[in-house]
């Protein structure tokens, strides 16, 4: 104990696995990364930061359930409660697009998991729809290329009318460039530029930095359901489009540029140092107010609105699904 103590060594839960060959790889690795950001940096300077594209998947699980707890010492076996045992290995999609100014790019595409690999005329007409979302649906949840060249055309394509630079990792999905120079043709140039293999941990933006903030804010969403018990299914579709239509809209917010960029600076690319800024703990999540705002509500407080500055309880907040646009 006295050991581990003097070199500050502590049980940890297990976060990534490596091989034994890490290591020998790591440099290699690397160096094409440094590689990629000195190629990429020379670049730059011929494109406006807001044609400056970065996209990126990343998987939710349709429960989000917490992997540690507290239990007493010598317990052999901890237990963790779910309301659906398929929910936490069923999973969706998301694909947003952020720029090198600082900004979220259109609307979030999201690839919904259906049996049937299609969403019916009966659901499509009473499923949740908000202006910030492109939903799309497959039997796994995951994207395939067919979706990236449905995506690249319906979403990425209306959004774009002047040149512009597009950082993509190295899904085999998503590396085919007849896709894009098919859709974009003479008059807008897509410049595709694929991340290096093992790398984007590294010198993606979206994963570097900018997922992390979606991920706590979807988080704290169903940490207070669970914990105050509200009688709401965060598992639903509706709930699941309505969720990251929310998440998406208080990220759009002036108030998280700074951060957005952070997440171009941090992976090594020529965008200006932002300095200080505040993230999506500071901003929303920061406050000593114990009621919500709205007149007559006596809910507690959950989230402090990035655009308004307004404090709404869970049910103000998601149930009454407040946005700006």
């Amino acid at each position: 104990m006295n050991f581990k103590r003097r070199h500050q060594i502590s049980s940890r839960k297990v976060t990534k696995i490596i091989t034994k060959n890490h290591n020998e790889d790591f440099e290699e690795i690397m160096s094409q990364a440094k590689m990629f950001i000195r190629d990429t940096n020379e670049l730059f300077p011929d494109f406006p930061l807001a044609h400056i594209l970065n996209t990126d998947q990343s998987s939710f699980n349709y429960e989000k359930f917490s992997t540690r707890t507290l239990s007493r010492v010598g317990e052999k076996s901890t237990v963790g409660r779910v309301v659906s045992s398929s929910a936490i290995t069923h999973s969706y999609t998301i694909m947003p697009i952020i720029n090198a100014a600082g900004k979220i790019v259109g609307p979030v595409f999201i690839c919904l998991q259906e049996a049937t690999g299609k969403l019916g005329p009966r659901v499509l007409k009473s499923m949740y729809k908000a202006s910030n979302l492109h939903i799309t649906c497959s039997k796994s949840g995951k994207l395939t290329k067919s979706h990236i060249q449905y995506w690249a055309e319906e979403v990425l394509k209306p959004l774009m009318e002047e040149d512009f630079v597009l950082l993509l990792d190295s899904w085999s999905g998503q590396t085919d460039h007849t896709i894009f120079d098919e859709i974009f043709d003479e008059d807008v140039d897509c410049e595709h530029l694929q991340i290096p293999p093992k790398t984007t941990s590294h010198i993606q933006p979206c994963d570097k930095y900018f997922f992390r903030q979606w991920k706590y804010l979807y988080q704290r969403c169903f940490d207070r359901v669970a914990i105050d018990q509200i009688p709401v299914d965060l598992r639903t579709r509706d709930s699941i489009l309505k969720l990251h239509s929310l998440i998406h809209n208080q990220l759009s917010s002036k108030r998280f540029i700074a951060m957005i960029r952070y997440a171009w600076f941090s992976c090594g690319y020529a965008v200006q140092d932002p300095g200080q800024f505040e993230n999506v703990r500071d901003v929303c999540f920061s406050f000593d107010e114990d009621a919500c705002s709205i007149v007559g509500c006596d809910d507690h407080s959950f989230i402090c609105c990035s655009w308004c500055k307004k404090i709404f309880c869970f049910k103000h907040f998601f149930v009454e699904d407040h946005k700006h646009f």
